[in-house]
Formats: structure tokens, sequence, C-alpha cells
């Protein structure tokens, strides 16, 4: 299964689909959080465009494949981390639409790994 994972940036990668109108699943609770950190929720009734019309286009340049999930646009505000926060080591993410199912990522935070050298 392709999936989206999220670093305290947004989005780094991800697959696609989850066709909530063609299914009967228009109005479906959404959320995400981050151990330890927040958590953000939205609705799906809540995106800015139409999501067939969205994943027509998408499939006319991308091969979908059965299992693939899409993004189709952030739930809600931002989850921020301050600078003060860290994200707990094998944090992890879950993703959930409410009557679909949940999919859970793991993150790092690249804070971290960017942070200057000393010499000592």
């Amino acid at each position: 299964m392709k999936f989206a994972t999220f670093n305290a940036q947004g989005r780094e990668r991800c697959g696609l689909v989850i066709a909530y109108p063609a299914t009967g699943q228009e109005g479906r609770a959404m959320r995400l959080a981050l151990d330890g950190i927040g958590e953000v929720s939205g609705n799906t009734d809540e995106y800015l465009l139409f999501t067939p019309h969205i994943l027509a286009f998408v499939s006319a340049r991308i091969t979908l494949f059965p299992g693939d999930v899409s993004t189709l646009g952030r739930i809600a505000s931002r989850l921020e981390v301050s600078a003060e926060q860290q994200l707990p080591a094998n944090a992890r993410v879950p993703m959930t639409i409410e009557g679909i199912g949940t999919v859970t990522s793991p993150v790092s935070d690249e804070r971290l790994s960017a942070a200057p050298a000393t010499n000592n």
C-alpha cells in the first residue's frame, strides 16, 4: 500500500486514491495525530475540488492500482511542532478517515539531522 508520510514541514511522498463521493464516503471526519504533540481534524466535505475530477486528472497521468491512497488536501489547519518540542523516538502519525480506516506512518524530526556540526 502507498500512503503519505508527514514531517514537521508537510507532505513528503504520497501514492493515490480514496474516492469518497464515488463510494458514498462524503462528509467523513478526518483526524491526524502526532505522538505527544497534538492533533488536527477536519471533514471530507471541506475539500475545495470535487474528488472525481481530481482523480480523473491524476489517473490520466499516473497509473493507479488497488490499494493506492490519495491525499486530496490537508486536514484543517497545520499541525506544528514548536522549536522547543522534539518528536519522540519512533514517532508515528495515524491518519484516519471515519468509516474508511487508518494508515499509520513513521516520522522523524528533520531538524535534528539539519543541526550544524560542532567542533570540540
